[in-house]
């Protein structure tokens, strides 16, 4: 302290989040602070949605940050699961943004069509579920074995996280009219 210079403010640490507005909150056993917003914070919204497109998770390809952040700040894309929805991810909607032409539309949404065909375990890995890796997400596959199987557990413990709510709304939506197939545990066993 001796060191510091004596004009130096002290540092507080913050009760809301700089992003939403919404309490931050420190878990008994974590040492980070982290904001209750979940989905409706923008920043939580973009890291969820960067992670749920990333190479490990859904591969979507051509979903990058300055996209996600376009999607997110023009309102778009509220949930990963919005990205399925043709009424608010599709071509017009896409072509309209910054730097985004009509080659780069359809090549994003091939991807997207493209990711819809996964294993369960990168689906598991993709929500996001804090303490959930790939090798948790394998393991849990491989417990449930099938999509189906899943739903009620992982309504439990996502209620608890940032996808909550109306996540789960939209993701039974989209999967009860099969938008997406996982395939049993017997296909996500497999490295990929």
């Amino acid at each position: 302290m001796e060191r510091r210079a004596h004009d130096v403010r002290e540092f507080v640490m913050p009760v809301v989040c700089p992003v939403c507005g919404s309490h931050v909150a420190k878990e008994e056993d974590e040492a980070v602070l982290r904001c209750t917003g979940g989905l409706f914070c923008a920043a939580q919204r973009k890291q969820a949605l960067l992670h749920f497109a990333s190479r490990r998770a859904m591969n979507i390809e051509g979903l990058g940050d300055k996209l996600v952040e376009q999607l997110v700040d023009a309102n778009i894309v509220k949930t990963p699961a919005d990205l399925y929805d043709p009424s608010k991810c599709n071509f017009t909607a896409l072509v309209n943004l910054e730097r985004m032409g009509e080659k780069s539309a359809l090549n994003l949404q091939a991807a997207i069509e493209l990711s819809k065909h996964t294993t369960l375990a990168r689906f598991i890995f993709a929500l996001g579920i804090r303490n959930v890796g790939e090798a948790t997400a394998k393991d849990l596959a491989q417990h449930f074995g099938a999509l189906d199987n899943c739903w009620p557990p992982m309504r439990r413990v996502c209620s608890r996280c940032a996808m909550s709510g109306r996540w789960w709304r939209r993701a039974s939506w989209i999967f009860s009219r099969k938008r997406i197939t996982a395939p049993s545990s017997n296909n996500c066993a497999r490295t990929v």
